[in-house]
């Protein structure tokens, strides 16, 4: 492993980390690369590592099994159940008892708080995470939040500290289906270096708890990625502060459309508590249909055809299946539209300038996610015939 930093600090903090990895039993891929620059970390393969990148693949398409990147052994996870956070200026500080952890797990977070630290990650969350600086701008947020309802405040990420170790974390299992509960998850080290990418590697989770990342080359560059979860451009926007442009599909903004007979669709927009985008859910409301998690592409017509139709023949058990596929095909093309209207209102307010504030101007960042979704709207309705 190769550390490209000129901050020996730094290096020494990575190289650290790998020791207690490797130590533990773990695996570092000999030619791994993490870059280092101000409050970023990547982490990179030389291509000719990847046999994958030998074949004219698309990105998003399926892959070969690559070599194993990283492989973490569960001793030296750190879970988050019990620790708590604080700041004093750029350094971030764990403030709780540390007795139930492991030695090993003591050094990995010990070494990753102090990383955090030399890199003041908070001071850079704080700049460019669109949630801490989207008050400054009143129209760009009242935009936002009729998409995102919920946002920029959510209940777990109130500051700077709360959104860095959230998005540090990797959590082992999904939501308890009866209480609700959420995992803690866990600071996973080295991984937690790479970015993310929407045909990224994705995690390999063990029986015996070890979490492993394959090669993956995405793009024609020497980073290598993982995928976080599923998020379109807008999401990535919101949860990582940049405009990803490799995404296939739009997240339905909220929106309302005719059905008939006086009947309406209520789409739900992603909710700004949700790390990503949640299944697929439709109910009955005294309107007409309520609908969450829709995700507009050409792959997935078939699957949300499906999912609004079977509410539909409910609302009209007398109409012939041809009359509800034309009832459905419409309410398609509607939601399409009215995704359009959507990032062509925030695009026509993104091309204006930023109001004065501090950090990396949201509006550019902005604009370029509206421009992209438009691209695939456009498409997706090229594809939809009027019944």
């Amino acid at each position: 492993m190769h550390v490209d930093t000129t901050d020996v600090e730094v290096r020494r903090l990575i190289s650290s980390i790998a020791a207690v990895v490797e130590d533990e039993g773990g695996y570092v891929h000999p030619e791994l690369v993490i870059h280092h620059d101000g409050p970023h970390l990547w982490v990179g393969l030389p291509r000719s590592e990847n046999p994958n990148t030998l074949l004219d693949q698309a990105a998003h398409k399926p892959q070969a099994q690559a070599p194993t990147l990283l492989a973490i052994p569960a001793q030296v996870h750190v879970p988050m159940a019990g620790l708590t956070w604080a700041q004093d200026g750029a350094t971030l500080i764990n403030t709780a008892s540390v007795d139930h952890l492991s030695q090993p797990q003591r050094e990995v977070l010990a070494h990753m708080v102090d990383l955090f630290s030399v890199c003041q990650k908070v001071t850079a969350v704080a700049a460019n995470y669109p949630r801490f600086r989207m008050e400054a701008d009143p129209q760009l947020k009242a935009l936002i939040d009729r998409a995102r309802p919920g946002f920029p405040r959510d209940e777990t990420s109130q500051t700077p500290v709360d959104a860095l170790i959230r998005s540090r974390v990797a959590v082992d299992k999904p939501a308890d289906p009866k209480t609700g509960e959420k995992s803690a998850g866990s600071f996973m080290p080295l991984i937690d270096m790479m970015n993310h990418h929407p045909f990224g590697s994705r995690y390999h989770l063990t029986d015996e708890g070890d979490r492993s990342v394959a090669v993956r080359h995405p793009n024609s560059s020497d980073q290598v990625y993982v995928r976080y979860n599923k998020m379109d451009a807008l999401g990535c926007a919101l949860s990582l502060g940049y405009s990803e442009t490799a995404t296939r599909f739009v997240a339905s903004v909220s929106c309302q459309v005719e059905i008939d007979e006086g009947y309406t669709l209520t789409v739900i927009g992603v909710a700004a508590r949700d790390r990503s985008i949640p299944a697929p859910v439709v109910s009955r409301t005294d309107t007409g249909i309520a609908a969450s998690g829709l995700v507009l592409a050409r792959g997935s017509l078939r699957r949300v055809k499906t999912l609004l139709g079977m509410p539909i023949q409910v609302l009209f058990p007398s109409a012939e299946p041809r009359r509800i596929d034309q009832i459905v095909d419409q309410l398609l093309i509607d939601v399409v539209q009215a995704n359009l209207a959507y990032f062509r209102e925030l695009a026509a307010l993104c091309a204006t300038a930023d109001p004065p504030t501090v950090g990396t101007p949201l509006r550019p960042m902005f604009a370029a996610v509206a421009d992209h979704q438009i691209l695939l709207l456009q498409e997706l309705a090229s594809s939809l015939s009027p019944p």
